[in-house]
């Protein structure tokens, strides 16, 4: 099983939140930065978070993707 470690690292409690994750298994480390919204819609402020974050836990800023609008889940309810 592999250990996991994540943590709220920025969040404004009312539009977003970023989150840390750190994964360990069989000897091989992954580290990403997760932007969560309240909204469908991208929040700057948020994004510019999670930009800032990227090079403090050893990521390249440039290489981060954001995903395209889906209703898929909101379809699961």
């Amino acid at each position: 099983m592999a250990q996991a470690d994540v943590r709220v690292v920025s969040t404004d409690y009312e539009h977003f939140a970023v989150l840390y994750l750190e994964t360990q298994k069989g000897g091989a480390r992954n580290v990403w930065l997760q932007l969560y919204a309240r909204a469908p819609e991208l929040f700057p402020e948020g994004a510019q978070k999670m930009q800032q974050l990227a090079p403090q836990v050893g990521l390249n800023p440039s290489q981060g993707a954001l995903l395209p609008k889906s209703d898929q889940c909101a379809g699961a309810f």
